[in-house]
């Protein structure tokens, strides 16, 4: 059995690591089967918007946990929990970021695949990534955590 010190959530890889492949099967995919329908003149502008507040979103989680001084990586044991910030009001805005980033992207490039591919995704970093990390912050924090997982909303 790990020590507390050196356990860390049992996900099953970093959440990042599954959008990525689900935008490049989403690019692979629209080059055999491309579906087309958004007009430019409304995909590209949503889409920088999708992906401006995507990136605003992870820097002020990366930011948090910088000043917390806990790490990022679900592979390292953390140090503490961040309550302020975007996690005031969501308990995985970065994963909340990440889907706007594929979201941004997909409208970008006009891919309406990459969008469509965000349900899967978000189910695989729902019961890979996420339930595991709750579980292993509960463990970690206690009473703590449960508090705080009852008073904030899982998303936004």
């Amino acid at each position: 059995m790990k020590s507390l010190k050196e356990n860390h959530a049992e996900v099953i890889t970093q959440a990042e690591y599954i959008f990525i492949i689900s935008i490049a099967l989403g690019f692979v995919i629209n080059f055999f089967l491309p579906l087309r329908g958004i007009p430019k003149i409304i995909h590209i502008p949503l889409g920088i918007i999708f992906l401006i507040a995507g990136i605003r979103i992870l820097v002020l989680c990366v930011d948090r946990f910088q000043k917390a001084k806990t790490p990022v990586s679900p592979y390292k044991p953390v140090k503490s929990f961040i309550m302020k910030g975007p996690y005031k009001r969501s308990r995985h805005p970065m994963y909340f970021g990440r889907a706007l980033l594929q979201m941004g992207i997909g409208f970008i490039f006009g891919n309406i695949w990459i969008v469509i591919l965000l349900i899967p995704t978000l189910i695989v970093v729902w019961y890979g990534v996420m339930i595991p990390e709750e579980k292993y912050l509960e463990q970690r924090f206690g009473d703590k955590y449960s508090v705080y997982r009852k008073s904030v909303r899982c998303w936004f």
